[in-house]
């Protein structure tokens, strides 16, 4: 089979910086998980590792012409 089974998954965003603010396993859900995520003082990245059926949510300013 393909199926590549690991931790996580990396995600890059090409010329973009991005905040992680959350991350999670299993299905995102939009009642509850946002209630979560840190827009205090989240890590700044370009690359994350999005975790094996899970997800991660990315805050980025959309101005890269």
């Amino acid at each position: 089979t393909n199926l590549i089974l690991g931790d996580y998954h990396p995600v890059h965003l090409h010329g973009y910086h991005f905040y992680v603010v959350g991350q999670g396993h299993g299905n995102f859900d939009p009642e509850k998980d946002p209630l979560k995520y840190n827009l205090v003082d989240p890590p700044e990245e370009n690359t994350v590792g999005v975790p094996f059926s899970g997800w991660s949510a990315l805050r980025f300013r959309a101005d890269n012409p």
